[in-house]
C-alpha cells in the first residue's frame, strides 16, 4: 500500500497542474458560468481525501496505541500511559 503513496508522491503535483491548466481554466474560460460548480466539485473532492486521510490516521493510531503504552488525543497529542 505505501508503494503506491510513495509512487504518487513525485506525480500528484504534474496531475494537479495538468488538470489545472487542461481541463479546470479552459472549462471556466469556456463556460464561466460553470465555475461555481467546478470550485464546488473540488471542495467536495478535497473534503472526500480529507476524510479518507482521517479514517486512515485513526486506524493507524488505534493500532499503534494497542501495541504501546503511548495513546493520542483528538488533536494528536501523545498521551504516556504509566
Amino acid at each position: 500500500m505505501l508503494q503506491y503513496y510513495e509512487e504518487h508522491i513525485s506525480v500528484d503535483t504534474i496531475h494537479g497542474d495538468g488538470w489545472l491548466n487542461n481541463v479546470i481554466l479552459p472549462l471556466i474560460t469556456k463556460y464561466p458560468e460553470a465555475k461555481q460548480d467546478i470550485i464546488f466539485g473540488c471542495y467536495v473532492r478535497l473534503n472526500t481525501s480529507k476524510a479518507y486521510w482521517d479514517s486512515l490516521y485513526q486506524k493507524l493510531l488505534a493500532q499503534e496505541s494497542a501495541t504501546s503504552a503511548i495513546q493520542y488525543t483528538p488533536s494528536g497529542e501523545a498521551l504516556i500511559l504509566s
